[in-house]
């Protein structure tokens, strides 16, 4: 069965990650099986394609968002995740940076709880806000 805030907090992802493909992310939803092969996928398709960070959440992420109704995102940046460090555009992120660009842009969907320590590598806890009683 379907959770109650699957499709609001999904929809809220959904429209901070295109915000955040027009600050040069790549940004992809139900996209890849573990965080770590994601993570390198990722990080080829932002190097091909001249990002300057990405983030995500894979199948077993949507899995849990619509079992649990919450979801994790991943991110990374250019500067810890290309290969050739050459070609790393001159505005490419920290892997700290990206997930600041991230947790701000999830933030700015008034409907999310966002939860993240600003810990390199941990991913960002998103949730529908819980109305004060």
């Amino acid at each position: 069965m379907t959770h109650t805030n699957y499709q609001p907090v999904r929809n809220a992802v959904k429209n901070a990650f295109k915000e955040l493909r027009k600050k040069g992310l790549v940004a992809r939803m139900n996209y890849g099986d573990t965080a770590t092969s994601t993570s390198h996928e990722l990080a080829a398709i932002m190097e091909e394609k001249n990002a300057i960070g990405f983030t995500y959440f894979n199948e077993q992420d949507e899995k849990d968002l619509r079992e649990k109704g919450s979801v994790c995102i991943g991110y990374g940046g250019a500067t810890d995740w290309y290969e050739n460090i050459e070609n790393i555009p001159e505005n490419g992120l920290t892997n700290l940076e990206a997930g600041e660009l991230v947790s701000e842009a999830l933030r700015r969907q008034n409907t999310l709880q966002v939860i993240w320590g600003k810990v390199e590598h941990r991913k960002i806890i998103v949730d529908l806000r819980r109305n004060k009683q």
